[in-house]
């Protein structure tokens, strides 16, 4: 976020004299949010997968006996 506020937009943005929240919202938060969500749908998928792998290793049925149901779906 810190370096997303140094960038010539948001110091274009700031020099129109809007709010400061609308420029914050508006401009940085937007450009800023994309790399956090792109970290955690991976972490997400890791996640997934790990625990696919623990259920399989150690035979505990609770997402990898549902698999077939949502690969059918």
């Amino acid at each position: 976020m810190l370096e997303v506020l140094g960038l010539d937009y948001v110091r274009t943005g700031t020099g129109e004299r809007s709010q400061e929240r609308v420029i914050i919202i508006k401009h940085a938060l937007k450009n800023a949010a994309i790399p956090i969500v792109t970290v955690i749908g991976l972490q997400f998928g890791i996640l997934l997968g790990g625990a696919v792998v623990t259920e399989t290793v150690f035979a505990i049925p609770a997402l990898v006996a549902d698999l077939p149901r949502y690969r059918a779906a």
